[in-house]
């Protein structure tokens, strides 16, 4: 993902779960580098604990610092796992500000997760025909994640 978004001088947003920055700091370094915005999106991707257990801005906390100790800054930016509604209420809302962290939502879904089982090819236009079908403007906050190749080809 990152050699087709270099060679199409595209920037991009990864929000990263903690285990990925462990594993791939030589990706999160690389993103950086290429002027892409790291941000967090967890420790854990676990619903309950996060929103129910109230342990976002920890987990945030938590990935934030790892992610400061493989590029060298402190990004602000986190992106709720399954969203901010209706799991980011209003206690931890203020609790996200009062950290001095922001919270980045998207504004169209391309459910690329949705098609693991289809060919890449059919699965890429799938996401193609979603992202377009739900843009309503020419700027637009698209969801993707860079872990599934029918992501990444469309």
């Amino acid at each position: 993902l990152l050699d087709v978004l270099k060679k199409n001088d595209v920037k991009a947003t990864f929000f990263l779960i903690g285990d990925n920055v462990k594993r791939f700091p030589d990706l999160v370094k690389r993103e950086h580098v290429e002027n892409h915005y790291v941000g967090m999106h967890s420790m854990t991707h676990d619903f309950k604990n996060l929103y129910t257990n109230q342990e976002y801005v920890k987990e945030m906390k938590e990935d934030q610092s790892l992610i400061r100790n493989v590029i060298g800054n402190s990004p602000k930016l986190t992106r709720p796992p399954y969203g901010s509604m209706p799991g980011l209420n209003e206690s931890l809302r203020n609790e996200v500000v009062g950290n001095n962290l922001k919270v980045w939502d998207w504004t169209i879904d391309s459910l690329d997760w949705k098609y693991n089982k289809l060919p890449v090819d059919v699965a890429a236009a799938k996401i193609v025909q979603n992202v377009l079908a739900g843009a309503t403007s020419s700027k637009e906050i698209v969801l993707m994640h860079d872990i599934h190749p029918q992501s990444v080809a469309a």
